[in-house]
């Protein structure tokens, strides 16, 4: 027994609550923590895959292969790292050209596109568009909405505002996704710049389970806009 603020209090009492309160948080811990297959699974989601590359316009035959592929354990071309560098050469979208799409040897794609969703011109010749920013592999896509001002007469275009971020990873999971305006106008040659940045953490089967930061950005200057993937 003890004496506390003038209060006899049971000394295993006081033991138990510790210890529920701990077990609680520990339990807390558990369960907020994601978990990942492990490095020998053989599940795949198999269904959202062929969904995904049916949105990109892969053939069947296509598809066949490259499920094959990752049955294997082996990573689509759209998947390593050395295969996207060179790919984002040739990926350059922009007001005149909204939409791009790389096809790696193996069949698989990057798709990156820009869709006007309203476009007004106001009195003073501004104008203000409202898009969708996209772009995407087989297993990871991201992409907002934006409002946007295109100055004609100054160098002042600007993004007013980002919302609406929608992010997927099949055959995983992603976390501290941040979609914010870091410029909000553009300053001189400097464009205005937004991003949504996540972590991301997927695998397949055999492989190592792949990990990473990605980033899908905004650039605004003058009449122009142009976006960047990275991951």
């Amino acid at each position: 027994m003890m004496l506390l603020d003038g209060k006899i209090v049971n000394n295993k009492l006081f033991s138990k609550a510790f210890f529920l309160i701990l077990a609680i948080t520990l339990v807390v811990m558990v369960i907020s923590t994601p978990v990942f297959a492990a490095s020998n699974s053989t599940v795949i989601n198999e269904e959202s895959i062929i969904a995904r590359m049916n949105e990109q316009g892969i053939d069947k035959n296509v598809q066949e292969s490259l499920m094959k592929k990752i049955k294997n354990g082996e990573l689509l071309d759209c998947e390593k790292p050395e295969q996207i560098q060179e790919a984002t050469k040739h990926l350059k979208v922009s007001r005149e050209n909204p939409k791009a799409e790389y096809t790696f040897d193996d069949g698989s794609k990057i798709i990156r596109e820009i869709i006007v969703e309203k476009e007004e011109i106001t009195p003073s010749g501004v104008i203000e568009n409202t898009i969708t920013v996209k772009d995407g592999t087989t297993f990871i896509t991201a992409e907002y909405k934006a409002k946007i001002l295109l100055n004609t007469d100054y160098t002042a275009s600007s993004i007013l505002n980002v919302w609406d971020d929608r992010i997927t990873v099949i055959s995983g999971d992603f976390s501290n996704e941040v979609l914010r305006i870091i410029s909000p106008t553009q300053q001189g040659i400097t464009p205005a710049h937004a991003r949504l940045s996540f972590k991301y953490q997927y695998k397949a089967l055999g492989w190592e389970v792949r990990t990473g930061t990605a980033w899908l950005e905004l650039f605004v200057r003058d009449t122009n806009y142009w976006t960047s993937w990275s991951y």
